[in-house]
């Protein structure tokens, strides 16, 4: 009898842990080493992105916590140059369904796609305005497949008297509504809280494009690539070290359209996600070239130009057609 009674309990304990473990297995990681966000950056006297990558974990506090690397490329329309600057690092750490934040000596949450419609939260900010936090609350979620995979969301909303947030909007205002994706963040916004009480503030906007090794996707308008600065900066670059060069469609299901704002001769080549260079085109001096990938099987792969003295390199996804 008692072990009947002690296989049962075994049973019941080991169908447990199959359904907490199901559940857990269905929580996608956050910011993995080697992910990277290009986000759109527009002012009223600058264009550009700001890309943040995922280089290394940290202790902070006995948490295990991610670096993220921030850093800014964008076109002054009064002085004509492209501007880099490294903003910064921000650290994050994921607590099950949770998304914190690090800072001023404390960990903030950013998303919970395991809350409930109508759950609220304090979001941090910095000494720019004149509150340094703001809330917003869930008001509604659901799923969706990007790449195949299935990803929980939520959408947020801004409290009307916070002076931080993730939607456009000023203080008092009502702000759009945004959607947060797990494993990627915001598609509609920037990754962390922006300002709300400057008209032009200093933060960055709508997701462009995200990839790790799991997922890849791009949010940007046709013919934008991930690294797009603006019309301005490619009609004026003459330095090929600064060189943003264009590559769309991308993903693409045949044709690629390269350019390349130079004016010298260069070579591009086309490598699999091994490395192994697949194709080589012969020297190009035209600015704009299509090359055919129509025979190239669907997948991940790297265009390079080399320039003589700087090599370029982007992704470039393939689909099946």
């Amino acid at each position: 009898m008692n072990s009947l009674y002690n296989s049962k309990n075994k049973g019941l304990l080991l169908l447990l842990l199959m359904i907490v473990s199901e559940g857990y297995s269905q929580i996608q990681e956050f910011a993995p080493i080697g992910a990277e966000w290009h986000n759109a950056k527009q002012e009223m006297f600058t264009q550009g992105y700001v890309k943040i990558r995922v280089t290394n974990d940290t202790i902070i506090d006995n948490y295990k916590c991610t670096v993220l690397d921030i850093e800014e490329y964008c076109y002054d329309f009064f002085s004509e140059q492209l501007f880099h600057f490294e903003i910064g690092k921000e650290y994050v750490m994921q607590y099950q369904d949770s998304i914190m934040i690090y800072r001023k000596g404390r960990f903030y949450k950013l998303f919970d796609f395991g809350a409930e419609i109508g759950a609220s939260w304090i979001v941090p900010g910095d000494s720019s305005c004149e509150e340094e936090e703001g809330r917003v609350s869930i008001v509604g979620k659901g799923s969706e497949l990007v790449n195949g995979v299935e990803l929980r969301y939520i959408l947020l909303a801004d409290d009307l008297n916070s002076f931080w947030g993730f939607a456009n909007g000023m203080v008092g205002e009502p702000s759009d509504t945004i959607k947060v994706l797990e494993r990627i963040g915001p598609v509609s916004s920037s990754l962390f809280p922006r300002q709300k009480c400057h008209f032009d503030n200093n933060n960055y906007g709508i997701l462009r494009c995200y990839s790790d090794d799991l997922i890849n996707v791009n949010y940007s308008w046709p013919n934008v690539n991930c690294d797009y600065i603006c019309e301005d900066y490619v009609d004026t670059a003459e330095n090929p070290d600064n060189t943003m060069w264009s590559v769309f469609p991308n993903p693409t299901k045949g044709d690629v359209n390269v350019f390349v704002p130079v004016g010298t001769p260069f070579i591009l080549e086309l490598y699999d996600s091994m490395g192994r260079k697949i194709r080589s085109f012969d020297e190009k001096s035209s600015t704009s070239i299509t090359i055919d990938l129509d025979d190239v099987p669907a997948g991940l792969y790297y265009l390079t130009c080399n320039l003589g003295t700087t090599i370029l390199s982007t992704r470039i996804i393939k689909e099946q057609s």
